[in-house]
C-alpha cells in the first residue's frame, strides 16, 4: 500500500495543475459538508450535558382554557404529577425571570429563572463549588438562596472562592450564594427563538417561593421536565400521564385534558430539526458534485496515461493493480482537499455560529473538535472512492490499448470516457439545479415575508426596557408614576417625537395570552375561545408606532384607576368575537375580574412572528393595570441610538438604580424576528452557489479538454470551408446540450425536493413556475458563460498549423 501512495505521489507532482484543481475542488466540498456537520452535530446529535440525558424528558399540558401558545404548565399540575406519576423519578419546573441585581459598578439587570428545589438533581447536575437546592428551599417563608452561573460568579463576585454563604442584593431582597456552577451549563433551551433578552444563557437560578398548593392550575408559566424511573420507557409514561389528565379533568374541568410528553433533547431541537436535516441532505449533495468533478477530471487523465499504463501492463501489472494504483491517487487527493477543506470548516463553523438565528440551540458549542476531524476524515475516503473509482476501472480496462498507441500522435477522448465524462457533467448540472430551485424558493419566501405588513411603522423607534421590582416599587402606582417620570423625561429631549409605555415590545416574542368573550352574546365553549394577546400601553401608544385607529377612540387621560375599565381590541379580534355588527361599546368578559368596555378597534399588529399573521390583540391602559412593566418606545426624528445615552441619563434622572437594558431599535426586532429565515436563506444560496461553480468549472473542463483534442479535427473542418461561427455554434452547442440535459434530468428531483421545503417557505409553492423558469434560465446563462473561453478557443484554430502538424 506504501509503495502505491509512493508511485501516486510522483505521478501527482508530473500533473501539478490537475491535481491543483482537484484538490481545491474536494476543498471546497469537504469544507462545506464539515462546517455543516460540525454545526449539525452541536444542535442535534450530541447529547445533552446532564447526567443520563437519553432519560430526561419534557411535560406540558394541553386543555381547555388556552390553546397550545407556548408548550407551559402550571406549578400546581408539576406538584400533582409528582405526587402521582410512578413512571417519572423525578419532575421539575422553572421559569425566566427578570432580575434586578444591585451593587457596583451599577445596577444590572440578569436572565435567571425561578426553579423548584430538585431541578439540579433531577438533571444529575453538581455545582462547581457549594451545592445545589435542597428540600423545603422553594416553599413560601423560606430563606432567600441563589446558585450562580460561572460567568455572573466571575463578572460580579470576582470569581471569589468563597463567595458561598455570600449575601447580595437582587430585586430588593438579600439572597445568599450556596452554589456555583460550572462553566456553559444551562437549563434546556425553551426559550422563544425571537426573544431578545440580556443573553440568550441564564446566569443565576433562585429557588422559587411560589406555593404550589395555592398557585392556580391556570398558571401556565413553567416549563416542566422530568426523568423517567428505572425501567420506564418513553411510552409508558405518555400513558400514565394521559390518564392522570383524564382524572384530572374529570375533577376539575378548567384543567388540562392532554399531558405531553416528549424526550427533552427531541424537544429542544424539534424547532430547527427539520430545517437542518434539509440542509444535510443539500451540503450532501454539494460534496457529490464535487466528486463527479474530480472524478470528471482524473477520467480524462486516465483517458491520455493509455500509453503509460498499456507500458504497465506489458510489464506484468494486473487490473487490479493499476486500479489501486489510481485509487491511491484520489486518496491523495481526497486527504490534500481534507486538510485543506479543515481550514475553510473552521472558517466556515465560525461564520455559521455568528450568523446564526437566535434561538438556535447549542450552536455556540460547536467548534473542531474530534467528530468533526473524524467525519472530514471520512468524507475524505468517500471522495476518494466516488471521485476514483470509475476512472480507475476504465483506466485499467483500456490500458492494454494503451501500448499499441504508443506509437501515434497522441490520444484522444475515447468515445466511451467522453460519454462518462458527458454523464458526469449532466450529473452535476442536475444536482445543481435541485440546489437552486430550493435556494429560489428560499429567496421568493424572504422577499415576500420582508414584504409583508407590520402594522407599525418600526423606522425611527428606540426601545428599551427597565425592571421595577416589588420590594422597590411596591404598588402599582408607585410604578406608574416612575414610568411616566421617566416617559416626561425621555419626550423633553431634543429629537424625540413621542414616548409611549408597553409591557411588551411588538417582535421580542414576549407577552402573554388570554381569551375573552362577548356579554350579552353566546358564550362559545372553552375550545372555541379565541386566544389573543392581551397588552398594557400607555394612552399615546397607537399614535407613537403608528397603528391606525378602526373605529370608536383611542385611550385618554380620563381612562384612571378610577374610572370605567375599558379596552381597545385589534380588528382581527373584532371579527372573531363579533363578526357581525359593531364591537364598540360591547363589554368583554374573560380578560380580567370585571368586564370591560370597548372603547376602540386598531389596525391588526404581527405582534409575535411576522410568519404567523396578525395576533388578535387587547390593548388595557396602564392606569388602569396592577402589573405594570417597563418597555419604553421612543420616535425619534433622527437616528434612534443617537439618543440612547441620553434616553439612559433621563431614566437614571429619576432613579439611578433601575437598569436599562434591550435598548435597540425596532429595526433590530425586525431584523431578528427573520433571522431564521435569512439563516436558511444564507445557507441554501452557500450550498447552490457552490454546486453551480463546481458544475460550470467540471463543464468548462470538459469543454476545454474537447477543444483541445479535437484541435486537428476542427482545423480540418475550417480548411474545407467551415465558418468560425459553426465552429463556435458546435462546442456551445455541446454545452447547452448537455446543460439542457441536466436541467431536465433535476427539473423532477427539484419539484419533488422542494416539497420537503414546504415548512420553510412562505407565500410561495414549492412548483413555482417562476422560480423553476428563472432557476432554469440562471443554469443555461451559466453554461454559456463556462463555455465562453473554449468556445472562443476552438473559434480560433488556425488550420495552417494544425495541418502542417500532420
Amino acid at each position: 500500500m506504501f509503495s502505491d501512495l509512493r508511485q501516486a505521489y510522483r505521478s501527482l507532482i508530473a500533473a501539478k495543475g490537475l491535481a491543483f484543481v482537484a484538490i481545491l475542488t474536494l476543498a471546497l466540498g469537504i469544507g462545506v459538508t464539515t462546517a455543516t456537520y460540525t454545526v449539525i452535530d452541536a444542535v442535534l446529535l450530541r447529547p445533552l450535558p446532564y447526567e443520563a440525558p437519553d432519560r430526561l424528558v419534557y411535560l406540558w399540558e394541553q386543555g381547555k382554557t388556552f390553546e397550545n401558545v407556548n408548550a407551559q404548565s402550571s406549578l400546581h399540575d408539576v406538584t400533582e404529577w409528582r405526587r402521582d406519576a410512578r413512571t417519572l423519578s423525578h419532575v421539575s419546573a422553572y421559569r425566566y425571570w427578570l432580575f434586578n441585581l444591585a451593587g457596583a459598578p451599577q445596577a444590572e439587570a440578569v436572565l435567571g429563572a425561578h426553579v423548584t428545589a430538585d431541578a439540579f438533581a433531577t438533571l444529575g447536575a453538581r455545582p462547581a463549588l457549594g451545592r445545589r437546592f435542597v428540600a423545603g428551599e422553594d416553599r413560601p417563608g423560606a430563606p432567600r438562596v441563589a446558585v450562580l452561573s460561572d460567568a455572573l460568579w466571575r463578572r460580579r463576585f470576582g470569581a471569589d472562592p468563597h463567595v458561598v454563604g455570600r449575601t447580595f442584593r437582587m430585586d430588593g431582597t438579600t439572597y445568599a450564594v450556596v452554589g456555583v456552577m460550572p462553566a456553559g451549563f444551562d437549563l434546556p433551551s425553551t426559550l422563544p427563538h425571537n426573544a431578545l433578552l440580556p443573553s440568550r444563557a441564564l446566569e443565576l437560578w433562585v429557588a422559587s417561593d411560589v406555593d404550589p398548593v395555592k398557585d392556580s392550575p391556570d398558571n401556565i408559566g413553567w416549563w416542566a421536565f422530568g426523568r423517567l424511573a428505572p425501567g420506564a420507557t418513553l411510552e409508558q409514561a405518555s400513558s400514565e400521564l394521559a390518564r392522570l389528565a383524564v382524572a384530572q379533568h374529570r375533577r376539575n374541568p378548567a384543567a388540562a385534558e392532554t399531558i405531553h410528553v416528549r424526550g427533552l433533547r427531541a424537544h429542544v431541537v424539534r424547532p430547527i430539526r427539520s430545517a437542518l436535516l434539509l440542509f444535510a441532505t443539500a451540503v450532501g449533495l454539494v460534496l457529490l458534485v464535487a466528486c463527479a468533478n474530480v472524478a470528471g477530471l482524473l477520467l480524462a487523465r486516465g483517458t491520455s496515461r493509455g500509453r503509460e499504463l498499456g507500458v504497465r501492463v506489458a510489464l506484468g501489472a494486473t487490473g487490479a493493480r493499476l486500479v489501486r494504483q489510481l485509487l491511491a491517487e484520489s486518496l491523495l487527493l481526497a486527504g490534500a482537499g481534507a486538510a485543506g477543506g479543515l481550514a475553510l470548516a473552521s472558517l466556515g463553523v465560525r461564520w455559521l455560529v455568528a450568523l446564526a438565528p437566535n434561538g438556535l440551540p447549542r450552536v455556540a458549542e460547536a467548534g473542531m473538535h474530534r467528530p468533526a476531524l473524524a467525519f472530514a476524515a471520512l468524507a475524505a475516503v468517500v471522495a476518494s472512492v466516488v471521485a476514483g473509482l470509475l476512472p480507475a476501472l476504465h483506466a485499467a480496462r483500456t490500458a492494454p490499448a494503451g501500448a499499441a498507441r504508443s506509437v501515434g500522435r497522441g490520444t484522444t477522448l475515447g468515445g466511451a470516457a467522453q460519454r462518462a465524462r458527458g454523464v458526469l457533467v449532466v450529473a452535476e448540472v442536475a444536482l445543481s439545479l435541485v440546489l437552486l430551485a430550493g435556494a429560489g424558493l428560499l429567496v421568493r419566501s424572504y422577499v415576500t415575508l420582508a414584504g409583508e405588513p407590520l402594522g407599525f411603522r418600526p423606522e425611527r423607534l428606540l426601545t428599551m426596557f427597565t425592571l421595577m421590582p416589588e420590594s422597590r416599587f411596591p404598588t402599582d402606582r408607585a410604578r406608574g408614576q416612575f414610568l411616566l417620570r421617566a416617559a416626561e423625561r425621555i419626550r423633553a429631549l431634543p429629537g424625540v417625537e413621542g414616548v409611549a409605555i408597553t409591557d411588551a415590545v411588538p417582535l421580542s416574542g414576549l407577552g402573554g395570552y388570554a381569551t375573552a368573550w362577548v356579554e350579552g352574546e353566546p358564550q362559545p365553549k372553552p375550545e372555541d375561545l379565541p386566544t389573543l394577546w392581551p397588552h398594557d400601553v400607555s394612552a399615546d401608544y397607537h399614535a407613537v408606532l403608528g397603528i391606525p385607529l378602526v373605529a370608536g377612540r383611542a385611550f385618554s387621560d380620563r381612562d384612571t384607576a378610577g374610572a370605567r375599565r375599558v379596552v381597545i381590541v385589534s380588528a382581527s379580534l373584532a371579527r372573531r368575537l363579533l363578526p357581525h355588527g359593531s364591537l364598540v361599546g360591547r363589554r368583554l368578559g374573560g380578560l380580567r375580574a370585571e368586564p370591560l368596555t370597548v372603547v376602540g378597534v386598531v389596525g391588526d399588529v404581527r405582534a409575535n412572528a411576522i410568519d404567523e399573521g396578525p395576533q388578535p390583540a387587547a390593548y388595557l391602559p396602564v392606569a388602569q393595570e396592577t402589573d405594570i412593566a417597563g418597555s419604553l418606545l421612543v420616535r425619534t426624528r433622527g437616528a434612534p441610538l443617537a439618543l440612547e445615552r441620553a434616553a439612559r441619563a433621563a431614566i437614571a434622572s429619576v432613579d439611578p438604580e433601575q437598569p436599562v437594558m434591550n435598548v435597540r431599535t425596532m429595526d433590530d426586532y425586525v431584523a431578528q424576528a427573520l433571522s431564521t429565515r435569512r439563516f436558511s436563506l444564507f445557507l441554501t444560496a452557500v450550498f447552490a452557489g457552490s454546486a453551480l461553480l463546481l458544475a460550470m468549472v467540471g463543464l468548462y473542463g470538459l469543454l476545454a479538454y474537447l477543444v483541445a483534442q479535437r484541435a486537428r479535427e476542427i482545423g480540418v473542418r475550417v480548411a474545407l470551408g467551415a465558418q468560425r461561427v459553426d465552429v463556435a455554434r458546435l462546442v456551445l452547442g455541446g454545452a447547452l446540450r448537455l446543460a439542457g440535459t441536466g436541467a431536465l434530468v433535476g427539473a423532477p428531483v427539484a419539484l419533488l425536493g422542494a416539497r420537503l421545503l414546504r415548512s420553510q417557505l412562505y407565500g410561495v409553492g414549492p412548483s413555482d413556475p417562476i422560480t423553476l423558469v428563472a432557476v432554469a434560465a440562471t443554469l443555461v446563462g451559466t453554461a454559456a458563460l463556462a463555455a465562453l473561453v473554449p468556445t472562443r478557443r476552438a473559434s480560433r484554430v488556425d488550420p495552417a498549423i494544425t495541418l502542417r502538424q500532420e
